[in-house]
């Protein structure tokens, strides 16, 4: 019978084939043994340990930890595991956990924070952080540690689910959400952003207690929102709010249509009349505010045209760009066209020239005058022409013969009658 183990993960995370191994795993569970009388097998259950942390924040797509919910999920038999606190210990002196608190509070660049934190200072920050919640080798359970690696693994992910069509344009929070259709932790969500901000590759803002985000269209360069995003931002936010508002008063029109209409069945002419009255104010407010969304619109409209006019322009003057580096790495002119041009037109004539050359037939008088040599050694072979009339041979005689026999026998048949 196979072992069960509680622990609650297991079917949505790949656990290791030696977590079935009782005697590996309780050497593994067991707290670590000075570093300084065993560094081997020291390494070696610290490197098990950081990389099936590591995988199992990739796995759960949650960059946040502590010690507690380290424990509960690789919990084993009941027990669990007693080297995790020098774990996080250790990963949070290597810079791959962060506090949670000091990594949303910082206002730095991403690489900025990071060799400051790692490289320039690494003395301080350990001590700041750890000074308080570290005694010895225990760490508070309940602490929050950013897991860094996954973090960024997390925010590339991010970067590949943005369609290209988003990039660019300012996204509420909730907007994001929505787009993304993921079920994950908005808090999680934003920690991620938050990454992405200090990399550069997003744009975060707080703007009247609403988040706002904007992502880089290209990586590696830099985003920021500027007065223009937010004017957008803020026309689009009215487009929607007017929308909304001339639907409900839409309602409200139709409710005080048939209000009248029941006040009227009702024989109350009074209250019919301040009931279509207030049909008749609604209709003049949903006028104005459809002309108001009009505007809108045409703006917007205009916006978006001006933004496609824009980049036209840009692919023109990037054109040019090419254009000129082109003609100034080949050496590509007026002058050295035109020449070029001319030392062709006199390479074909030459060539014209040859081929009528070889088009043009041998002078064969020479022959000629062979021909008639020969022609009169040909004559002077030849017997001479007799001068007398040359006798029939004896074929044509007898033909003769004949056709006198045949001549004469029908002149007699011709006397006879």
């Amino acid at each position: 019978m196979p072992d069960q183990y509680d622990n609650k993960l297991e079917d949505e995370f790949q656990l290791p084939e030696c977590w079935k191994n009782d005697v590996r795993m309780g050497a593994l569970f067991a707290p670590f043994r000075s570093k300084a009388i065993n560094p081997t097998d020291w390494n070696s259950k610290m490197k098990f340990w950081t990389g099936l942390i590591e995988s199992w924040c990739k796995s759960m797509k949650c960059p946040v930890l502590n010690v507690s919910s380290l424990k509960e999920n690789f919990s084993r038999k009941g027990t669990m595991p007693a080297c995790l606190e020098e774990v996080v210990q250790n990963l949070s002196s290597t810079g791959t956990l962060v506090l949670k608190e000091n990594f949303v509070t910082t206002s730095e660049t991403w690489k900025g924070w990071a060799v400051k934190v790692l490289v320039t200072n690494p003395v301080k920050w350990t001590f700041n952080t750890v000074k308080s919640i570290i005694i010895g080798k225990n760490v508070q359970s309940d602490l929050e540690y950013i897991h860094i690696p996954v973090l960024k693994f997390l925010g590339e992910r991010l970067l590949k689910l943005i369609p290209s069509s988003s990039k660019g344009k300012l996204l509420t929070f909730d907007d994001l959400f929505i787009l993304l259709n993921t079920k994950e932790d908005k808090e999680h969500l934003m920690l991620v952003l938050e990454y992405l901000a200090k990399e550069g590759s997003v744009s975060i803002c707080n703007k009247n207690e609403e988040i706002l985000v904007k992502f880089s269209k290209s990586s590696g360069k830099p985003v920021k929102i500027s007065e223009i995003d937010l004017g957008l931002s803020n026309l689009e936010k009215q487009q929607k709010v007017l929308a909304n508002n001339i639907k409900n008063l839409e309602v409200e029109k139709n409710e005080a249509l048939e209000e009248a209409k029941k006040h009227l069945a009702d024989k109350m002419k009074s209250l019919a009349k301040i009931s279509l009255r207030r049909k008749k104010e609604l209709e003049r407010t949903i006028e104005m505010r459809a002309t108001a969304l009009e505007n809108i619109q045409a703006i917007l409209h205009k916006i978006d045209q001006a933004k496609l006019d824009s980049e036209v322009v840009e692919c023109y003057q990037t054109g040019i760009k090419t254009l000129r580096g082109i003609f100034k790495e080949t050496g590509l002119n007026e002058k050295n066209v035109t020449g070029t041009m001319e030392e062709l037109e006199d390479v074909l004539n030459s060539h014209n020239f040859v081929e009528e050359a070889l088009s043009k037939p041998l002078d064969l008088s020479a022959d000629n005058d062979l021909e008639d040599e020969l022609n009169e050694l040909l004559l002077e072979d030849l017997p001479e022409v007799p001068k007398e009339k040359l006798p029939l041979p004896q074929s044509e005689k007898n033909n003769k013969n004949k056709k006198e026999t045949e001549e004469l026998k029908n002149k007699m048949e011709a006397l006879s009658i």
